[in-house]
C-alpha cells in the first residue's frame, strides 16, 4: 500500500520524470502487482499509449504546417517580386528555409519523447510479467530493434528524415535560385 501511495504522490507532483517512474517500477519487488497497484499500472499503460498517439498527431501536424508555411511564403514571393527590395528580400528569403529546419528539429525532439515513453511502458510491461514471456507491444518492438530487423528498425524515422531533408533541400535550392535571380552574387 505504501508503494501505491508513493507512486500516486510522485504522479501528482508532476515533477518526476518518466525515467524515474521507470526506475521505480524496475527496482520494485518482482512479484505480480495486485489490487490497487494493478489498476494503477493498467491506467498508466493506457495514459502513456494515449500520450504516444498525441505526440504522433503533433508530428503529423508539423509535417503539414511546414509544407503550408514554406509553400505560402514562396507563393507570396512569386507574386510579389516587385515589392521585394533592399535588405528586406535578403532576410525574408531565408524564412522558408528557417521554418523547414525549425520544424525538422521540433519533430526530432518530439519523436525522442516517444522513446522515453516506450522505455517506461516496457518497464510497466515487465511489472506485469509480459516482458519475460516476450509479450507487450513495446517489449516486442524493442526486441525487433535489437535484432536489427529491417522492417522494425527505424523505417518511420528514416521516412520522416527523408521528408525533412527533401523539404530543407527544396527550400535551400529555391533560396539559391532566388538569390542568383536577384543578382546577389555577381
Amino acid at each position: 500500500m505504501e508503494r501505491v501511495d508513493q507512486i500516486e504522490e510522485d504522479d501528482t507532483m508532476g515533477e518526476q520524470s518518466t525515467k524515474q517512474h521507470s526506475d521505480h517500477i524496475q527496482t520494485s519487488a518482482q512479484k505480480q502487482p495486485d489490487g490497487k497497484l494493478l489498476d494503477y499500472l493498467k491506467e498508466e499503460q493506457k495514459q502513456r499509449r494515449q500520450e504516444i498517439e498525441n505526440v504522433i498527431s503533433r508530428i503529423e501536424a508539423d509535417f503539414r504546417f511546414a509544407i503550408f508555411i514554406t509553400g505560402g511564403i514562396w507563393s507570396w514571393f512569386a507574386t510579389n517580386l516587385d515589392k521585394l527590395a533592399g535588405t528586406f528580400d535578403k532576410v525574408v528569403v531565408f524564412l522558408p528555409l528557417f521554418f523547414a529546419v525549425f520544424f525538422w528539429f521540433r519533430t526530432h525532439t518530439i519523436r525522442r519523447s516517444i522513446h522515453t515513453i516506450a522505455e517506461y511502458m516496457r518497464a510497466v510491461e515487465s511489472k506485469f510479467g509480459a516482458a519475460s514471456d516476450g509479450l507487450g507491444w513495446e517489449t516486442w518492438l524493442e526486441a525487433k530493434r535489437k535484432a536489427k530487423d529491417p522492417q522494425g528498425k527505424g523505417y518511420l524515422a528514416r521516412t520522416a528524415n527523408l521528408y525533412w531533408l527533401s523539404l530543407v533541400a527544396a527550400n535551400l535550392a529555391l533560396t539559391l535560385v532566388f538569390a542568383f535571380s536577384r543578382g546577389w552574387w555577381q
